[in-house]
């Protein structure tokens, strides 16, 4: 054994052994109390949800178009994960109550944004698409959430 698996084993044993000799048969006259509080965060829920949903169309937009760019996703696939993102859209806008109208607005921005790849709806970096998306950002910071994107590729 090493020292430090000794010490270790010592405080197992230690410790065990005065788990068993603080253990009687006498039930507690009252049950223990906190003293103070603890303070409650308040969340919304189907704001953080929203905003989470929010992160993976930021974050599969970020990573198509750099496959796009790097040509490890063709022009196809990549107008095939651009025109899932309305629908994604409108499902958030059915979560979250905090950001149903935000959501609405950039939805219809998808029908309003000229498209840069063929075959696509529209374009994600394209204005007014991202000027709205934007405020869906601020609107979850707001909310004490974060939106954000995660880049999954090799350079």
């Amino acid at each position: 054994m090493t020292p430090i698996t000794k010490v270790v084993a010592g405080f197992l044993i230690v410790g065990s052994g005065f788990l068993l000799t603080s253990c009687t048969s006498e039930q507690p006259s009252s049950a223990p109390t906190i003293s103070a509080p603890i303070p409650a965060v308040p969340v919304d829920v189907e704001l953080a949800k929203a905003c989470a949903m929010m992160s993976l169309l930021s974050t599969t937009v970020v990573n198509a178009a750099a496959a796009n760019a790097r040509g490890t996703l063709s022009d196809a696939d990549t107008a095939a994960i651009i025109n899932t993102i309305p629908d994604s859209i409108a499902a958030a806008a059915v979560i979250s109550q905090a950001l149903r109208d935000d959501l609405a607005t950039l939805k219809s921005d998808t029908e309003r944004t000229p498209p840069l790849i063929q075959g696509a709806l529209f374009n994600p970096d394209g204005l007014p698409y991202r000027a709205t998306f934007q405020g869906v950002i601020k609107d979850c910071e707001a909310g004490g959430e974060e939106v954000f994107a995660v880049p999954n590729y090799q350079n």
